[in-house]
């Protein structure tokens, strides 16, 4: 950090927008540096083809790399933020509006609960409708974006 950048933020919302700022902006490593070496990411409800679980910063770098690579665009919105009672934790509602590689939009609302400690993400457990993206997004792309996934 030099003396004209600020400093990252640390509270939970703010740190759950930037991450998704910085995705959306491909900036790729500031994205990565708000996560936590131990990093939880948790996607509940994702169809066959795409991952559940990730743990550990260099499974959740691999996603976002191979997403971020594999689409012509992508754009992450945040529409707005909920701060918890305990300040670690903020619930982020955005939108994917991404470019697949053959042309065809992926439009989506996601919310992403974060629990961010010490400046960093430790959890971000992502909800999103399941059925819009397996409708958008055939299980051919899915495996190109995620190419070190389970299969569900």
């Amino acid at each position: 950090m030099t003396q004209d950048q600020p400093a990252p933020p640390r509270d939970a919302q703010s740190v759950g927008r930037y991450f998704l700022d910085q995705i959306g902006g491909r900036q790729l490593e500031a994205a990565f540096a708000c996560l936590a070496d131990d990093v939880v990411m948790e996607m509940p409800f994702a169809p066959p083809g795409s991952p559940t679980r990730l743990e550990g910063v260099g499974a959740v770098r691999s996603l976002y790399t191979g997403v971020v690579n594999a689409a012509l665009s992508i754009e992450l919105p945040v529409s707005t933020t909920w701060p918890f009672a305990d300040p670690e934790w903020a619930l982020v509602e955005y939108t994917s509006r991404l470019v697949q590689p053959g042309g065809q939009e992926y439009t989506n609302v996601y919310h992403g609960l974060f629990r961010v400690v010490d400046g960093k993400i430790r959890l971000f457990r992502e909800l999103y409708d399941t059925y819009r993206f397996a409708e958008q997004v055939p299980l051919e792309a899915r495996r190109a974006m995620f190419p070190t996934t389970d299969e569900g």
